[in-house]
């Protein structure tokens, strides 16, 4: 048979096996520089089989074929030197093959490229393929990543003669690796914040040198302004220098970039030579001139586009560089810039729901909390770190038309706008229901059926009342950590958890439980997040108990704030929300009281004044007559004091000589009573108590009540 019958058969089956190795190149999911060792072992044995066996006139034609393909050939003799590189391969370094030979394209690639490519090959051996992956600049000025494998050539008897290798310009893979590499991890980073200044702050922090020498963000104000908000460099004085040109510079000579017009037209801009335009207006030599040369180069300027919105700009500048920016370039920098337009999108929203959600929680708090004599009402609200959404935590105390304190203490579940409007109208109705004089176990039947029929959520809470002079405590809790209550000798005790959440279950029930509130006690309610910040439960509730007696023993006049400030600090994980009750450790023996002069007041001047009359042993007979007295002299302060443009009116009671003496007083002018009223009042008060004497001046009005602690008048 003619030996040159099959002589296709060879350059047939290496172009196979270099189709199969460029698609296993492209396909290959794993690192840019990983080696295909079989199919590259099977082109590498064709094209040694081509050179060691194919003499004459196949020899150019074989070279021929091997130099054509779309990777550079090289060989090297026994001793490692190399003695030929493809045409294709020169052409990209821009070399001769004799500067090839003479190993300069080494001083082409990176330090630490060039010392492992050496390293490799010194240790090549010929029983093992040679292989190894290096970038280089090419003669464009462009870096190119490169895949090199090789293997040794041997003669019949299986001596080594030589190598023989390829080349593959791996670069378009290698960046579209790097490139997919850096979207995750800004998309990483960028879902670790809802703060919007925060957003880009962190996205320039990845930007700078990665991707560009300098990053800019501007974005589109409310009132049609671009705006630009942030400026960096790889270089932390460049970036000063930058940020002060920026805040002494009048507007035109502000960084100039394309981002209006791509804010305008909402299509990138590149910039072969960035536009510069405020220097022709600057001195020689002037210091802004001398900073806005330094940013001359090639840049590229991107829409942050939202919703279908333009809300800003990207820019990117490279300084110094040349190179026009590619299409791949372009299309890298138009993907940063839709991850970072959709994170700050959403982040504006979420700030803007978090303003409103916690607008909408403080509103819902208690503006002031009630004024109890011998009693210090604490309370602390504090929401979670910003990165967490606004909760449904409250707390309320309000006073009962029989002079009991109403408090309450809870959590919506959820997070958000929905979670605060849901936690106002539970908090609302527990309101209404302690007003119709429902008990506790009531109030919390009736915000589960409301729930259950309007609010498909869970509530977790404590409602109870504390009455002052009966010295208790009494409570429903759904699903919610326990009220802590400390005696006066500091031994604590809580009340049975026995409820579901309410929002559950129709059938639920809320027992009451009753606890003592004597004198010198402190009643701790709270919602989890003081004990539930990613700390063990039985150790979290130990700090807590120890806390709260330390706030016992100072005596602190918001011990809400003291204990939530003691155990999570100022910006705690999750939302707390504190309520506190502290008893007076004496007995009430002086009263000092102060209210708005309205109707309502009456009864909550009544309640303090009967705490205060059983402190000091008054009989029930003196009692009740003073009772009418005072409140006669309250109510005509409240009637005829101030009009319609209101005041305040003040009770205070004290121990004189075996006498409880009464005062109540105004700073308002009276109004003339009827001729047919008056001197009634004074006839009522002193045919009760006795001792009556009214002194009107300038300054207001002061009623004095006296009556003996004897029972005598």
């Amino acid at each position: 048979m003619n030996r040159h019958a099959f002589a296709w058969l060879p350059g047939f089956l290496m172009i196979a096996a270099v189709a199969s190795l460029a698609v296993g190149l492209l396909d290959a999911p794993a690192r840019p520089y990983a080696l295909l060792s079989a199919a590259g072992l099977l082109i590498i044995a064709f094209v040694a089989l081509i050179v060691a066996a194919v003499r004459g006139e196949h020899v150019d034609r074989y070279r021929e074929l091997a130099e054509s393909l779309p990777f550079g050939l090289w060989l090297a003799d026994k001793a490692g030197r190399f003695t030929h590189f493809s045409d294709s391969y020169l052409r990209m370094l821009g070399m001769t093959l004799a500067q090839a030979r003479r190993g300069e394209f080494l001083e082409r690639m990176p330090v630490e490229d060039r010392d492992r490519f050496v390293a490799a090959w010194q240790r090549r051996s010929p029983g093992e393929p040679f292989e190894a992956g290096y970038r280089v600049t090419g003669a464009d000025g462009k870096a190119y990543s490169v895949v090199s494998h090789g293997i040794a050539l041997r003669d019949g008897s299986g001596k080594c003669t030589g190598w023989i290798g390829f080349s593959l310009d791996v670069t378009a893979r290698q960046r579209a690796a790097e490139q997919m590499e850096f979207l995750a991890e800004l998309s990483r980073v960028l879902s670790l914040t809802l703060n919007p200044a925060i957003t880009l702050e962190r996205t320039a922090a990845l930007m700078v040198p990665r991707v560009s020498d300098w990053y800019a963000v501007d974005l589109l104000s409310d009132e049609g302004e671009v705006e630009r908000v942030l400026m960096v460099h790889a270089d932390p004085q460049q970036t000063r220098a930058a940020r002060g040109l920026l805040a002494c510079a009048p507007r035109e000579l502000t960084l100039p970039s394309g981002a209006p017009l791509v804010i305008a037209t909402g299509r990138p801009q590149v910039y072969a030579n960035f536009p510069i335009s405020a220097i022709a207006q600057l001195d020689q030599g002037d210091p802004q001139q001398v900073f806005l040369d330094s940013l001359k180069g090639t840049g590229i300027v991107v829409p942050l586009v939202a919703r279908e919105r333009t809300i800003g700009a990207l820019t990117f500048l490279w300084c110094g560089r040349t190179r026009p920016i590619d299409a791949d370039e372009t299309l890298f920098a138009y993907l940063i810039a839709r991850r970072v337009a959709i994170a700050y999108d959403n982040a504006q929203l979420y700030e803007r729901e978090h303003q409103v959600a916690d607008f909408l929680q403080r509103a819902s708090l208690p503006e002031r909390l009630p004024q109890l004599p011998g009693m210090a009402i604490g309370a602390h609200y504090a929401p979670g770190a910003s990165e967490a959404e606004i909760g449904g935590d409250w707390y309320d105390a309000f006073q009962l038309p029989n002079g009991r304190l109403a408090i309450s203490v809870g959590d919506v579940a959820g997070k958000g706008l929905p979670a605060a409007a849901t936690m106002n109208s539970v908090r609302l109705t527990m309101r209404g229901a302690a007003f119709e004089g429902l008990t506790p176990s009531a109030v919390m039947t009736r915000v589960n059926n409301y729930l259950l029929n309007d609010k498909p959520t869970m509530v977790t809470a404590v409602f109870g009342i504390v009455d002052a002079v009966g010295h208790t405590f009494t409570c429903s809790i759904a699903g919610h950590p326990l009220p802590l209550i400390l005696n006066g000798a500091g031994d604590a005790a809580s009340p049975r958890p026995v409820s579901p959440p309410l929002g559950l279950f129709p059938e639920s029930t809320y027992p009451e439980q009753s606890l003592d509130f004597g004198i010198g006690s402190l009643l701790v309610l709270y919602t989890d997040g003081l004990v539930e910040d990613d700390r063990d439960l039985p150790g979290a509730e130990a700090a807590l108990l120890e806390v709260a007696r330390a706030a016992q023993r100072r005596s602190e006049s918001n011990a809400a704030r003291f204990i939530a400030e003691q155990i999570v600090g100022d910006a705690p994980n999750d939302d707390v929300a504190v309520l506190t009750i502290a008893c007076a450790s004496e007995p009430l023996r002086e009263l000092d009281l102060t209210l708005p002069a309205e109707p309502a007041s009456g009864r909550l001047f009544r309640q303090a004044l009967q705490r205060l009359c059983n402190a000091v042993g008054l009989p029930d007979e003196r009692i009740a007559a003073l009772q009418v007295a005072a409140g006669e002299a309250i109510m005509n302060s409240i009637e005829h004091a101030y009009g319609v443009r209101g005041g305040f009116v003040r009770l205070r009671g004290s121990l004189e000589d075996g006498k409880l003496i009464v005062e109540v007083s105004d700073r308002g002018r009276w109004r003339t009573p009827r001729s047919d009223d008056r001197g009634r009042g004074l006839e009522i008060m002193s045919g009760l108590v006795g001792d009556v004497t009214i002194d009107r001046s300038q300054d207001g009005t002061v009623v004095r009540l006296g009556t003996s602690l004897n029972g005598a008048v």
